[in-house]
């Protein structure tokens, strides 16, 4: 009986890393959002969101909300955000299953946090904690394997 038990939780490790590895190798696939990186020029910031091409997803941001602190709708459930100004950046559509890796030097003059708030069934948003600067506004521009969306913010 106790060799019947050990067996099943061996295989049920197993399954948990192999389901694990899936997940990982999901951010290769269309639609995924492969890297998660931000840099500085000058007196402008930059958050890079690099998305796997073909790419079929939509794009939302919300600009220039105040506070440090905001209520996520429907959980009602405190997010806390470095800064005195944040953006909401929404992925629709997009690859959801993976983790979504990210190389991020923070904080910076400007940008303060980038924060992953929801993941789930196709959707997946970001908050973009920031100090006094406005957003700028998005570029998208095209590579051969990927797509990045630029979110912009500076003076």
């Amino acid at each position: 009986m106790v060799k019947l038990a050990v067996t099943a939780l061996i295989a049920s490790a197993f399954l948990v890393l192999a389901a694990s590895e899936a997940q990982a190798a999901a951010c290769t696939e269309a639609n995924s959002i492969v890297i998660i990186k931000n840099s500085r020029v000058g007196t402008r910031e930059y958050v890079d969101f690099w998305v796997k091409k073909p790419v079929t997803l939509s794009v939302s941001a919300v600009a220039d909300n105040t506070g440090p602190n905001f209520r996520e709708d429907p959980s009602d459930r405190l997010i806390v955000v470095p800064g005195n100004r944040w953006s909401r950046i929404r992925f629709m559509s997009v690859n959801w299953l993976c983790s979504i890796p990210t190389n991020l030097s923070l904080p910076k003059p400007i940008v303060k946090s980038v924060k992953s708030i929801e993941q789930f069934e196709g959707y997946v948003t970001y908050i973009i904690g920031r100090k006094n600067k406005s957003y700028l506004g998005m570029q998208q521009k095209d590579f051969p394997i990927n797509r990045r969306y630029r979110f912009m913010y500076g003076p």
